[in-house]
């Protein structure tokens, strides 16, 4: 069965290699390596141990590809590791993942991070009629899980079951282009093998019926989307981290694209607690046979060079394979403090900003664009203009916008690295514009908060002594002209799609931030 589903993982290497014979041979499931003659930093390594079976149908299959971007100006390697393990004769434990990473050698600015999707190879996987998928008990199909009449206690059940892998998401509406823009099938093609996606349309019947089996806090509303996690408990709805939901309003605002973006996101880089007894990797296998070999140099009972080069070699792993989680867990903990406090901030903004709306001008079409489109970067296809828009909507008490920034933001609709743009100008409100209302002006102020290579107090000599040039640093504002030499920057090619400069004011009037421009470099000679 190993080969059988190595048979078709090579299939899938084939098509993005369009390999050589070489890839067809039958070291791809005997263990060796391929390299691609025309891209030698695409590879492909087999591990195999035929454990409790045979050489010719293993026990343990393990394959680690690493491959090139296919849009080399990324410099982008993707890395894929398999791990079979035949448990019986009719079960097979597949276990897959992905991850990337920028070259090691690149400088510059980072591109935009790929959108996460199920890879093709997992649709073949579901696809062949030779097996059926599980996921612990449960049966996964390419199509989502209809809930009808009757099918309430089902539902209730499989949300608390203790031993479910894997996470439910309830879709509950049919499509609708206007009121209801979600395809559950679209979303369970995304998620396959990540997680269940269930649907229903509407019916007063299956609401009452759900209602009888769903705690209150479990439910999830017509038009409405809700993501239930592994080990829910109906005894403790407070546990925010087990469900999580998004009703109609906020799929409008945010847009359903930006939703179905944060949910395939956010569980295709979910961590999980694998069993101890499978092989997710090449590593695993290798680590596998040492450990046997180990095992029967111990029990020979005498001493050896193979056995203590194995023991140093294992210490050498253990003190590795520590220090890697240590330093994995510091970086997701700093990820989830930041991520935790964006949100808040957002939130705690929007809900301040609905409040100062209600009773007099409301958000416009043009300002629910604009956070839809920063709320998920770098998923979305935001441009500077949406970004400083958003800004001055979060912060309208810390930020105003003059006419020039809108035009010049307009220019730059190429610029393409929106994402850092954006944590730039999220500094500015958040972060610096506290320091200058407490009268912090110093340069060395601001570096602290957008760093030596992002901000500039003023202009070269060059350009500060000639009026023609300082002339493009002036912005009308009102009755007055504003002379804005600091700015941020990013960028130093005289590209629109890859520099870009912010050039602001402070109001000690107002105590607000004033920007005048977010577009071009401007002229310098």
């Amino acid at each position: 069965m190993a080969v059988s589903v190595a048979r078709i993982v090579r299939r899938w290497v084939g098509e993005k290699e369009e390999a050589d014979q070489g890839l067809l041979r039958s070291w791809f499931f005997s263990g060796g390596t391929w390299r691609n003659r025309s891209k030698p930093k695409s590879f492909v390594r087999v591990v195999v141990e035929a454990g409790k079976r045979s050489t010719t149908d293993p026990e343990f299959w393990g394959l680690h590809y690493q491959q090139v971007d296919s849009d080399p100006k990324t410099r982008r390697f993707w890395y894929t590791d398999i791990g079979l393990h035949a448990v019986v004769d009719n079960e097979l434990v597949f276990t897959m993942r992905v991850s990337h990473a920028l070259q090691h050698d690149f400088i510059g600015i980072a591109p935009p991070v790929p959108t996460a999707s199920s890879p093709r190879l997992i649709r073949y996987l579901f696809d062949s009629h030779r097996w059926t998928v599980h996921s612990g008990g449960t049966v996964l199909t390419r199509n989502p899980v209809a809930i009808t009449l009757g099918k309430g206690e089902s539902l209730a059940n499989s949300i608390f079951d203790p031993k479910r892998t894997l996470p439910i998401v309830y879709v509950n509406g049919d499509y609708d282009s206007g009121e209801f823009p979600i395809k559950a099938d679209v979303l369970q093609l995304l998620l396959l093998g990540n997680a269940v996606v269930c649907w229903s349309g509407y019916s007063q019947e299956l609401a009452e019926e759900l209602e009888y089996f769903l705690p209150g806090d479990y439910r999830c509303g017509y038009r409405m989307i809700r993501v239930f996690m592994p080990e829910a408990n109906k005894e403790k709805a407070w546990d925010f981290k087990r469900h999580r939901f998004f009703t109609k309003t906020d799929i409008h605002e945010l847009s359903a694209a930006s939703v179905v973006d944060a949910v395939v996101a956010a569980l295709a880089r979910r961590a999980r607690i694998r069993d101890t007894q499978t092989v997710a990797s090449i590593g695993d296998i290798e680590d596998r046979v040492r450990e046997l070999r180990l095992q029967n140099l111990r029990a020979e009972g005498a001493s050896s060079p193979e056995l203590i080069k194995l023991q140093e070699e294992e210490i050498g792993r253990l003190i590795a394979e520590n220090k890697a989680a240590n330093q994995l867990l510091e970086e997701t903990d700093a990820i989830n403090h930041r991520l935790e406090f964006d949100v808040e901030s957002l939130k705690a903004n929007l809900q301040n900003l609905k409040a100062s709306k209600a009773g007099s001008e409301s958000v416009t079409p043009e300002d629910r664009e604009s956070l839809a489109k920063v709320l998920s970067l770098p998923k979305s296809a935001a441009k500077p203009l949406h970004c400083i828009r958003a800004l001055a909507i979060i912060y309208p008490d810390r930020i105003r916008l003059l006419s020039s920034a809108v035009s010049s933001a307009e220019d730059s609709a190429s610029f393409q690295f929106v994402q850092q743009l954006w944590e730039l100008l999220w500094k500015l409100a958040a972060d610096y514009h506290p320091l200058l209302a407490n009268g912090g002006t110093g340069d060395t102020v601001a570096r602290n908060v957008f760093g030596k290579n992002s901000y500039s107090a003023k202009e070269s000599e060059s350009v500060e002594s000639s009026p023609r040039l300082l002339k493009y640093r002036k912005f009308v504002d009102g009755d007055k002209t504003r002379t804005m030499l600091r700015h941020l920057k990013i960028g130093v090619k005289d590209s629109k799609a890859e520099t870009i400069r912010v050039h602001f004011d402070w109001d000690s009037d107002e105590k607000k931030i004033v920007i005048g421009h977010c577009g071009p470099h401007l002229p310098l000679s």
